[in-house]
C-alpha cells in the first residue's frame, strides 16, 4: 500500500515517494527519519524560556511565547525552516519581553516600597518631635 503526505506548500496529498508535488511543484525532500529536514538545523524551541517566563513573570506575554516556541517543530517538519526560525526567534523576543516586563514591575515595586516606607519613618519621626 502506497503512503501519503501532504505537500508543505500547498497541502495536497500526494506519495511519499515523491519529488515534488504535482500540484504545485513544490520539491518534496525526505530525510531517513521521515521529516522534511533537507539538512537544516532545527532551531531551538525556546520552550523552557516560555514556560518559565509565563509562570514566574509575565502571563499575556509568555503565553505568546509559548504559541510560537511551539510552531517551531511543525513548521520544521514540514520544511518551513525560515517560518521554524522566524517563529524561534519570536518565541525568544517573547520571552525576553516577558521577563523585562517582569523585571520593570518588580523595580516599580520595590520603588513604591522603599518610598512608602520612606514617608512613614518621616512622619513618625516628625509626630514624635513635635513637628505637627
Amino acid at each position: 500500500m502506497a503512503e501519503f503526505i501532504h505537500c508543505p506548500a500547498c497541502g495536497a496529498e500526494i506519495s511519499a515517494s515523491a519529488g515534488q508535488c504535482p500540484k504545485c511543484g513544490h520539491p518534496i525532500q525526505q530525510s531517513i527519519s521521515g521529516g522534511f529536514n533537507n539538512g537544516q538545523p532545527k532551531p531551538d524551541t525556546h520552550l523552557a524560556k516560555a514556560i518559565i517566563s509565563t509562570i514566574l513573570c509575565c502571563l499575556p506575554l509568555g503565553i505568546v511565547s509559548i504559541i510560537y516556541s511551539t510552531k517551531v517543530d511543525s513548521l520544521y517538519a514540514l520544511g518551513d525552516f525560515e517560518g521554524a526560525a522566524n517563529a524561534s526567534r519570536k518565541a525568544n523576543s517573547w520571552g525576553n519581553w516577558s521577563i523585562g516586563v517582569a523585571a520593570v514591575c518588580w523595580v516599580l515595586y520595590v520603588l513604591i516600597y522603599v518610598v512608602a516606607l520612606g514617608g512613614m519613618i518621616w512622619f513618625t519621626n516628625k509626630a514624635q518631635n513635635g513637628g505637627f
